[in-house]
C-alpha cells in the first residue's frame, strides 16, 4: 500500500486486517526482514533476535492509546 493509504489504515484502527497472520507453534521461527510491519498475536511468547538499533515504531497497540510513530515506521517500511 502507499504511505497516504498506511497511514489512513494505521490511524483508523484497521491496520490489523492487513497483516499476512500466521499460525504458529512452539518451535516455530520465522525470519522477519528489516523494514517488513510485523505483529506478536495474543496468547504468543516470542524471543526476538535482532541487531540492536533501540529503535521501534509503533503503528498499532490494539486496545491501548500507545505514542504511535507513524512518520517514521512509514518512512521504514517503504524504505527498508
Amino acid at each position: 500500500m502507499d504511505p497516504d493509504q498506511f497511514r489512513a489504515v494505521a490511524q483508523d484502527g484497521s491496520l490489523e486486517q492487513w497483516i499476512d497472520w500466521k499460525p504458529v507453534k512452539p518451535g516455530d521461527r520465522y525470519f522477519i526482514p528489516a523494514g517488513t510491519v510485523h505483529a506478536i498475536g495474543t496468547g504468543i511468547t516470542l524471543a526476538e533476535i535482532q541487531q540492536n538499533s533501540e529503535i521501534t515504531c509503533c503503528l498499532y497497540d490494539y486496545d491501548r492509546p500507545p505514542e504511535l510513530h507513524l512518520d517514521d515506521g512509514i518512512a521504514v517500511s517503504a524504505n527498508p
